[in-house]
């Protein structure tokens, strides 16, 4: 009889069992960029892993929410970007050829080394984004260019590229073989020195962590909700993340207390009245090394959502 009810127990503790294992799939403990190593330069393969590991690092981006750290170059006045994932570095971005009209990307592998560099450059016309794919130990390159010549203005002046909206499977389609595979010692050619690339990193990544480190302390921001209502606003960052601050609209004199706790790049706020009722909450995220933008809504009406900027002053008088 035991053994009778045992045997029709077992489809209840598979199915269980399935259900647990899916719902444990769903949180992914580690995370890193899907690159393979290719023992071929078949150029289809290339350009497939090249849109493996960019839509990857895209849907990380927002699902799994990326420590992005910004270092702001005061003396050249850019902003250049390091993004990690669980203490791992994924990608960097940097300004280069001393322009804003030029960047590089490099995005790492789950061993720190370099296996893809995207450089953009775009004139007043044009636009051009080359791929340099690096290959397994040997560092075998294939690089790829993609360019169009059509860039239309709005009547903001805003530039949009005729290309801007095609999907990245289209758009690699399009790309063309550069030159055809190199060794090591070639990839100091075209400027793709392999070293410098990991000093540049190394050194932008020193830069993040002094500026996280020196983000606790009192700081100030002037900003606007929904680009027309002035507000200003103090926030009180402590060794743990905490936040402690508050605000209020520039044409009143009444104060709304904040709290909340910054995670990485981004921070949550709770907004209180002088009576201790929630009022508001606050989504924000850093975009530049001071500079943040987000939303802010009703506790109970997240559809009506505002939009919120907020630009780093010296101090203001509350």
């Amino acid at each position: 009889m035991k053994i009778i009810k045992f045997l029709l127990l077992i489809p209840f503790l598979l199915s269980s069992f399935l259900i647990y294992a899916q719902t444990k799939s769903k949180i992914p403990s580690t995370w890193r960029l899907p690159f393979s190593d290719m023992p071929t330069m078949n150029e289809t393969i290339v350009k497939k892993e090249i849109e493996k590991v960019l839509t990857a690092f895209g849907q990380a981006n927002n699902a799994l929410d990326l420590n992005l750290k910004l270092v702001d170059d005061k003396e050249k006045g850019f902003i250049d970007r390091v993004y990690s994932y669980k203490g791992k570095l994924i990608a960097t971005e940097w300004v280069r050829n001393g322009g804003e009209n030029a960047s590089r990307t490099c995005y790492l592998d789950d061993h720190q080394n370099i296996r893809l560099v995207v450089d953009n450059e775009h004139g007043n016309t044009w636009f051009n984004d080359i791929y340099s794919y690096i290959l397994g130990e040997n560092n075998r390159l294939l690089r790829f260019e993609f360019r169009t010549d059509e860039i239309s203005y709005d009547n903001k002046g805003t530039g949009h590229y005729k290309e801007e909206n095609i999907p990245l499977s289209q758009k690699l389609g399009k790309v063309k073989l550069l030159k055809k595979a190199e060794q090591s010692n070639d990839l100091d050619n075209d400027d793709l020195d392999y070293k410098e690339l990991q000093n540049t990193i190394s050194l932008l990544l020193q830069k993040a962590e002094y500026l996280e480190k020196n983000r606790v302390g009192i700081h100030y921001f002037k900003g606007e909700v929904d680009w027309k209502y002035a507000i200003i606003m103090q926030l009180e960052i402590l060794n743990n993340g905490q936040i402690n601050g508050k605000y209020r609209y520039k044409k009143s004199k009444a104060n709304l207390q904040l709290k909340g706790q910054l995670t990485e790049e981004r921070f949550a706020l709770t907004e209180t009245d002088s009576g201790g009722k929630t009022t508001g909450l606050f989504k924000v995220r850093f975009i530049e090394a001071a500079k943040a933008e987000g939303k802010w809504y009703k506790p109970n009406d997240k559809k009506n959502i505002h939009y919120i900027d907020l630009s780093p002053v010296a101090s203001y008088a509350f």
